[in-house]
């Protein structure tokens, strides 16, 4: 995050910028325009020159519309770090500097905001070159968010990436574990088998499971307890854990019932007395790392083995495995968005679609209950009498290249 002194923001990176009020665009709204510097001293000059030439009467949009697409991704970057987690953030740095900038660096946002020719060849320039098409979509998506800021500050006044389309990525279709091999998996003695019950029980995703604190759940009358989502693991820029305060989306912030099983379970795991709900034998953290590790080892170690030539296990397998449970249920769509943190539940019906059940006989029965049972075909009659054979249509003739000539 960028720390303030006075007006001027001051990077990580060591760039100073500040936002600053120019008088009114042709158009009548409020010209806003943001200035990035080396320095705060160089930020205040380049402010100072710009409010001259207003006074003076040569200052234009043209003039301010000179900030290049280079300039504009890094300012971008540097504000967004700390605002998205860490690994996100990373990717958007990684797209920006290895395809962004030396694909659309050079030429200034005005001039790629009105023209979309240029991202859509340097797309096509990233495709030969070898990238994969997920790569280029993650290059397109930071595109997207960079320029949608630039229209938001008015800096351009048309988002060019919703002229550009994107070769799509074939999805691979969810797996998950069924029931029986679920089973296998918790079936032996392992000390992580708590990791795994909470998994498959809520649906968790890996960094709010290990984000859970003691205080977090709820030990109920009926037996059962209630597990309170209010934060996520994640790491920063040197590989260490931290702690974020909110889950991946505000609709993660939710609460989920487990049966009395797995709350015993948890009970046991907060009398460790422990800063985390989950811990190491020296009551540190697991890392996500840690957890996987686990995982395999536990699925190679059940009876018979949980080893797929062409899948590969991991923890958000079981997240997959608690939504397809409940579809196949048939518990409704809102209730499993809600319990999986979605934001929609368009949101699970598109992760999870080919996990509900293709049983159309409720269907079939609703129909005939609607418009009555299908009536009997009609029966072939000879003479008056019923031959119980159902008449046939009469074929078209075959076709013929012979012309039709005139009536005759």
């Amino acid at each position: 995050m960028p720390t303030r002194a006075g007006k001027v923001e001051t990077f990580e990176s060591g760039k100073s910028s500040r936002v600053v009020m120019l008088g009114y665009r042709e158009d009548g709204s409020r010209r806003r325009v943001r200035v990035t510097e080396a320095t705060p001293e160089a930020v205040e000059a380049e402010i100072s020159r710009l409010r001259a030439e207003q006074r003076a009467g040569t200052l234009t949009d043209q003039a301010l519309e000179r900030r290049t697409v280079k300039e504009h991704l890094e300012t971008w970057l540097e504000e967004r770090k700390g605002t998205v987690g860490y690994k996100a953030w990373r990717r958007n740095h990684y797209a920006v500097h290895k395809q962004l900038i030396p694909q659309l660096g050079r030429y200034s946002v005005a001039e790629l905001s009105t023209r979309p020719a240029l991202v859509r060849a340097a797309y096509r320039r990233l495709l030969a070159g070898g990238l994969a098409p997920l790569t280029v979509r993650r290059a397109h998506d930071a595109l997207r968010l960079a320029m949608k800021q630039a229209l938001d500050d008015r800096i351009i006044t048309e988002l060019v990436t919703s002229r550009v389309r994107v070769t799509s990525t074939p999805r691979h279709p969810t797996w998950a574990l069924s029931a029986e091999e679920a089973n296998r998996l918790l079936a032996g003695e392992s000390p992580y088998r708590p990791l795994w019950l909470t998994l498959l029980y809520t649906g968790l995703r890996l960094g709010e499971l290990l984000a859970l604190r003691p205080s977090d759940i709820t030990q109920r009358a009926d037996g059962r307890a209630d597990v309170e989502v209010r934060r996520t693991l994640d790491t920063d820029e040197s590989g260490a854990t931290l702690f974020k305060e909110f889950p991946k989306t505000n609709a993660g912030r939710r609460t989920i019932t487990v049966p009395a099983g797995l709350a015993a379970v948890l009970a046991e795991c907060q009398a460790r007395g422990t800063a985390t709900l989950f811990a190491t034998k020296r009551g540190t953290p697991f890392t996500p790392s840690n957890v996987n590790h686990y995982l395999h080892r536990d699925a190679e170690a059940a009876t018979p083995p949980l080893v797929w030539p062409d899948r590969s296990l991991h923890p958000h397998i079981l997240r997959h495995t608690f939504a397809s449970a409940l579809l196949a249920e048939n518990r409704p769509l809102p209730e499993v968005a809600y319990l999986l943190g979605h934001a929609s539940p368009d949101i699970s019906l598109r992760v999870y679609a080919h996990f509900v059940r293709s049983d159309t006989s409720a269907a079939a029965d609703a129909l005939e209950a609607r418009y009555g049972p299908s009536p009997e075909p009609p029966k072939a009659t000879q003479n008056g009498v019923e031959t119980g054979v159902t008449p046939q249509t009469t074929p078209h003739p075959p076709a013929t290249d012979k012309k039709i000539g005139p009536a005759e």
